[in-house]
């Protein structure tokens, strides 16, 4: 199917090119706090370091294909906890956003591997054939990620299949895979334990894809080499599961596609310090921008992934549809209100686990353990509303929610957190603070450090009666952590004495004795350590230290506990995410009028009432078109590699004679526009190509009616997208001509082929001769 303008009747209209997303500079944030007490009351005391970490790698470049890309996360996946008010909670570790990915191009085939370090897993995609190799050459300048063009020996199957069957995979729970670095003791496999292993890993790879499993060589020698080169413990680079991932049933959408019909568009922030590569962004005027009305972080980027693979499967785009329908009827508005308020209180579960996961430190942090708490009460109370409404037992969704939602997992952890955790203290001493009558020993070392105000102001009477009134009244003994008991003597005044020493200058302490050692001093108080503090040093010892350390303890036995739920949980979580896209689709739909169309195997175009979603926000009316293609039927080969039937309205036959104009002719397979200037031919060829593939996301259109067959591509030659840095010297006419060259080698029956003024980039001679057969 192909949709075309002519180049010599000119559209005006402004175009901002796509540019990939950007990744960001993610803050480690730690803090070391300090309390004193004193007889009058505790006095916290401290202070705040952030550390910002910037990764950088240097790019190499050899003779061979493969790429090696590192992509950082967006802020688009941070999360923030509305109910605990710590900074540290905005942002979590640089590498858990981490994703790294090797590519590599050979015998015209392309196969990639790429490793997530939020959720630890490697996953492997099916080997595809792909004319061309530009879309490997389009990231070698002028790119935010990561790159490094690695070797071809590091893209070897055997070493990658060795790699493989060398890691223990479990057999109960699915893989689990740990590497080893070079150095650490374990056990060599014999021959049949490597054979053993070779089967039950290619259950769940398909070892055939043999560039993609040699991609995941090259994922592995890359983990291995940061692991040595950053950790100096020696800890094995986690790999919690492994999956194939096939891109058989997605829509080949291109990036001149995605930036010619405004899928996305990113803005640069209006602060200067903040745009660049590294910088921060908002979603622009785009598909993505006036769709995504999801409430949490694994949402928003569950419907980022739904918009980058539309799919080709029937049953998937109905099940979608199934569940807007269901959620658009008036009768479930009031639930899906109190779903949606429930689904703002979901934070990005994985994240925080995969953080859990890495050992010390990251338990330590209250607001993370309140956005668990937070996602095990609101998770039931979605299930809850879900099981009130009527009409949706039927609905995969609804299953989903039933299989998904461990109540009993959900439970315990829930009681669990709630238990063991102060909130409130943890708040306002900015640590983890936990709860009484949870454990003997700490209480009893809580209760003493309650305590110890009263005590070290006894204390202080007691040394007040061994020194001058005058100065007693100012003594203070105070306890500082890691430091211990002090006696505080205030500093010399104007008409002081110094007593106990000979008279000093001003500023001096106003009184010592023999025996008092100085600890330090400021410009108001002198600190000393006298017989009496130097006992409460030997018989309590360091409270504070010693009640942090008990929680510590009690914190990482709570997590060991929790991660046991684990799998569980990011199920969950994993579901949760689908309904925010389904329930945010659900309110576009309402929101913008749109309808519900019919997805067939048949390859047709047919469209009532259609309209450009953005253009008709932007203008105060908008006159609807109407749409009717009808591409070939192909071959006997190519109709028995087609789109496989898989329960849809079908019947080619039916469709040449059911399917015609308004002049009773036969449906076209291409549709040449022409008319003048301004009169909106660019618009109704991107209102098409939009409408087709929000089909293939499972949305509903802005449209009366619609029926859209399955469509494997949407190619398009609608804008010329230059670069400062170009891969070649080439004019804007060389550029239309690669678009064009690289379409049409790549389309096939069931393909969309828009093109919007190809030529106009030459004189109006060059593009005659271009337009004779």
């Amino acid at each position: 199917m192909v949709l075309r303008v002519p180049s010599h009747w000119e559209n005006t209209g402004t175009h901002t090119a796509q540019t990939p997303h950007p990744s960001t500079r993610i803050p480690l944030q730690s803090q070391n706090r300090y309390h004193q007490h004193s007889r009058s009351g505790t006095h916290p005391q401290g202070k705040r370091l952030d550390h910002y970490q910037n990764q950088s790698q240097s790019q190499s470049h050899s003779q061979s294909q493969g790429q090696s890309f590192h992509q950082r996360g967006s802020e688009s996946d941070d999360y923030s906890l509305p109910d605990i008010e710590e900074a540290e909670d905005d942002h979590g570790d640089g590498d858990s956003e981490a994703v790294i990915m090797a590519i590599d191009y050979k015998s015209k085939k392309i196969g990639c591997a790429f490793y997530s370090m939020a959720d630890q897993k490697l996953s492997l995609m099916e080997d595809i054939e792909l004319p061309t190799s530009e879309c490997l050459e389009a990231h070698e300048y002028a790119t935010p990620y990561h790159i490094s063009i690695r070797p071809t020996g590091e893209f070897s199957y055997e070493a990658a299949r060795n790699k493989l069957t060398s890691i223990k995979i479990g057999q109960i729970d699915g893989p689990i895979l740990t590497l080893q670095s070079p150095g650490d003791i374990h056990d060599i496999a014999t021959d049949e334990q490597r054979r053993g292993n070779l089967l039950r890993l290619a259950g769940w790879v398909n070892v055939d894809s043999r560039i993609s499993v040699g991609c995941s060589g090259t994922v592995l020698t890359y983990l291995q080499r940061k692991q040595v080169a950053t950790s100096l413990t020696g800890q094995a680079v986690p790999v919690a599961n492994i999956e194939m991932w096939s891109m058989n049933d997605t829509m080949f959408v291109n990036a001149d596609t995605m930036c010619a019909l405004q899928i996305f568009e990113d803005e640069s922030h209006p602060n200067f310090l903040t745009q660049g590569p590294h910088g921060r962004g908002k979603e622009g005027l785009s598909l993505f921008g006036i769709m995504n009305l999801t409430r949490s972080p694994l949402g928003h980027t569950m419907l980022k992934q739904w918009f980058l693979r539309p799919s080709l499967s029937i049953e998937v785009i109905n099940e979608r549809q199934d569940a807007i329908s269901a959620f658009l009827r008036p009768d479930t508005s009031h639930m899906i209100q109190v779903i949606g308020k429930s689904l703002r209180k979901i934070k990005n579960i994985p994240k925080i686990l995969a953080g859990l996961r890495k050992g010390p430190g990251r338990e330590g942090r209250s607001g993370e353990w309140s956005a668990l708490q937070q996602f095990c009460f609101y998770a039931l109370k979605i299930k809850t509303c879900l099981q009130e409404m009527d009409g949706i037992r039927e609905l995969p969704i609804f299953k989903q929610v039933t299989d998904n939602f461990n109540v009993p997992s959900l439970q315990e952890v829930g009681q669990l957190i709630t238990q063991t955790i102060d909130f409130e203290e943890s708040v306002a001493l900015h640590r983890v603070v936990l709860q009484r009558n949870i454990d003997e020993e700490l209480d009893e070392m809580k209760r003493l450090y309650d305590g110890l105000g009263d005590m070290l102001g006894a204390v202080a009477r007691d040394i007040a009666r061994e020194i001058p009134p005058d100065v007693a009244t100012s003594l203070n003994v105070i306890f500082f952590p890691q430091i211990g008991y002090l006696v505080v003597i205030p500093a010399q005044g104007s008409g002081n004495t110094t007593y106990g020493l000979a008279n000093g200058s001003l500023g001096g302490p106003a009184y010592a004795q023999e025996g008092w050692d100085l600890q330090f001093c400021t410009e108001t108080n002198w600190y000393y350590k006298n017989p009496q503090t130097r006992d409460l040093d030997d018989y309590f010892g360091d409270l504070y230290g010693r009640v942090c350390d008990r929680e510590i303890e009690l914190v990482h036995a709570m997590k060991c506990r929790v991660l046991q739920h684990d799998s569980a949980l990011v199920s969950c979580a994993t579901v949760c995410a689908e309904l925010d896209c389904l329930l945010a689709m659900a309110e576009a739909a309402e929101r913008y009028k749109f309808t519900r169309p019919v997805i067939v195997t048949d390859n047709v175009i047919n469209i009532k009432g259609g309209r450009h979603p953005l253009q008709e926000l932007c203008v105060s009316a908008y006159i609807e078109n109407d749409t009717l293609i009808v591409g070939g039927e192909g071959t006997l080969g190519e109709l028995a590699a087609g789109v496989p039937d898989n329960g849809a309205l079908s019947s080619g036959e039916r469709l040449r004679a059911d399917i015609s104009n308004s002049d009773g002719e036969n449906a076209p397979s291409m549709m040449l526009l022409t008319g003048p200037n301004y009169s909106g031919k660019s618009v109704y060829l991107k209102q098409v190509a939009l409408i087709v593939y929000m089909a293939h996301i499972g949305s509903f259109l802005p449209a009366k009616d619609a029926v859209i067959g399955l469509t494997d591509k949407i190619l398009t030659r609608i804008q010329t997208r230059e670069s400062l840095i170009p891969l070649k010297i080439q004019s804007a006419f060389m550029i239309d001509l690669q678009q064009i060259s690289s379409s049409l080698r790549l389309a096939t029956r069931r393909s969309l082929l828009v093109i919007d003024e190809f030529g106009k980039g030459t004189d109006s001679s060059g593009w005659s001769r271009l337009s004779r057969p």
